[in-house]
Parts: structure tokens; C-alpha cells; sequence
């Protein structure tokens, strides 16, 4: 990544979801849920950041 620019960016924190005191399964299904709805406000802002550079298909 270009000049280590991640302002924008949003993470899933990991260590807090598997932190809590529920089975197993759904600290996995948690953490599998928060991590997709992460994925378009990812992708757009990695695309506004140019972050990936240009592509054409």
C-alpha cells in the first residue's frame, strides 16, 4: 500500500470477538459476519485511495 494510507479503512477487531464468553461457533460466525460487512466500505475506499493502482478489463 501506497504511504501506509489506511485512515480510511475499517478493521474487525479480531482479539475482542474470540474475547467473549459464547461457544465457540458463534465467535466464528460472528467474527465471519463483521469481517463481510466490512468488505464494501473496504473495497471503495482501497478504490479511492488508489490503492491498488489502475485496471482495465
Amino acid at each position: 500500500m501506497r504511504n501506509n494510507n489506511v485512515g480510511s479503512l475499517q478493521f474487525v477487531n479480531f482479539t475482542e470477538i474470540m474475547s467473549r464468553p459464547i461457544p465457540t461457533s458463534k465467535k466464528e460466525a460472528e467474527f465471519a459476519l463483521s469481517a463481510l460487512m466490512e468488505i464494501p466500505a473496504q473495497f471503495k475506499a482501497t478504490m479511492n485511495l488508489q490503492l491498488l493502482g489502475y485496471f482495465t478489463i
